[in-house]
């Protein structure tokens, strides 16, 4: 009878804040979704269901993390001490923050959603958006404090001369890209400024994430070979910096910019795509889902800016052909798109489940 608990114990003992990138791969393939839709006027249905998908993950594992906390608090206490652990754990705020995005989104009054146990729609829109603010304080603040403790041990490390590079790594763009996001529900909700703070925050960690990873390099070689799908988290920083300044509506040659930057960077980690395929599955897969998502969702929107350009009211995409051939092309190419990141994110949700069950059934039974 005293095994059943243990199991549970152990089981519940091997769960990372690190695994909130589910979360954030969902997050992202609803935004991707959403911004179909509306380019193509179809009904909310398909992002609807992912937001759902999205919030039962979300609620999940954040029950999975108190009750974490409850039975193997140790455990938490020794990941947040490793800075590797701590940079993942990053991605629990970064959930919270796209999560408030996507209840911001579904807060909006021009929605005609009719919504299961939330009532009339006055009250759907209170509802989210109070949620919407509250989750986002929650995982601002705790990403601006993960942020800072991650730049406090490195300053430290250097100081008392520690060898830092031997645990440097890509997910340490995790945090600097997360206060990059901040943007994303913060504009919306009004808080301009703190969104700022935040933004030029992770525009400094970005650089000089990317120094580290190039000394890393340098001078200790490539990483392991499990741990390259890590490397696709570096698509992230430049497609939501991307889509943090189209919030901010700056300048679209910046955002062009940052697209292109993007583009590069996922074509020189292509290969790692097929050398994944010769890997056996492990949660380091979900670095490829958030940032294609990212960079996805970014594509979709420069693509709706050029095409109010082109194919506008009285623009020339309306009355040449070969405008109007290159518009359907696009449309073709982001639904493309689009399918691949949500087969992709389907693919690691069933290896994920069947990962958990696996480690479940083993725990129970010893």
């Amino acid at each position: 009878m005293s095994q059943a608990p243990a199991g549970w114990r152990a089981c519940l003992a091997e769960l990372r804040l690190g695994q909130f990138v589910m979360v954030m791969g969902w997050s992202g393939l609803y935004f991707c979704v959403d911004k179909l839709e509306q380019l193509w006027g179809l009904d909310c249905i398909a992002s609807l269901a992912i937001a759902w998908i999205d919030g039962v993950l979300f609620l999940g594992l954040c029950l999975g993390a108190i009750l974490r906390l409850l039975t193997a608090p140790q455990s938490l206490i020794k990941e947040l001490r490793e800075p590797l652990g701590l940079s993942a754990s990053a991605a629990f705020a970064v959930a919270m923050v796209l999560f408030s995005r996507v209840l911001l989104t579904l807060a909006n009054p021009e929605r005609k959603l009719q919504l299961p146990f939330v009532g009339e729609e006055t009250l759907r829109q209170e509802v989210f958006q109070n949620a919407s603010e509250l989750i986002w304080y929650a995982g601002a603040g705790l990403e601006l404090v993960i942020s800072l403790t991650v730049v406090v041990i490195l300053v430290n490390s250097w100081r008392q001369k520690k060898a830092i590079l031997s645990w440097v790594s890509p997910v340490m763009f995790i945090p600097a890209a997360g206060n990059v996001l901040v943007a994303l529900a913060g504009v919306p909700l009004g808080h301009v400024t703190w969104s700022i703070a935040q933004f030029v925050l992770g525009l400094v960690l970005w650089p000089l994430v990317s120094c580290l990873l190039f000394l890393r390099i340098r001078k200790l070689g490539a990483l392991p070979k499990m741990a390259r799908p890590s490397w696709f988290i570096a698509l992230s920083p430049p497609s939501v910096v991307g889509l943090s300044l189209l919030v901010f509506q700056a300048p679209s040659v910046w955002v062009w910019a940052c697209w292109f930057l993007a583009l590069v960077v996922l074509i020189k980690l292509l290969p790692i795509l097929n050398e994944a395929r010769q890997m056996p599955f492990s949660n380091g897969f979900w670095a490829f889902s958030f940032p294609l998502a990212a960079w996805c969702s970014l594509s979709i929107s420069m693509a709706t800016h050029a095409m109010a350009l082109w194919g506008g009211n009285g623009g020339w995409g309306s009355t040449q052909p070969l405008a109007s051939l290159a518009l359907y092309v696009v449309h073709v190419g982001l639904g493309l798109l689009t399918m691949g990141v949500t087969l992709l994110l389907g693919w690691l949700s069933v290896q994920s489940l069947k990962r958990g069950l696996t480690a479940l059934r083993n725990s129970l039974s010893q």
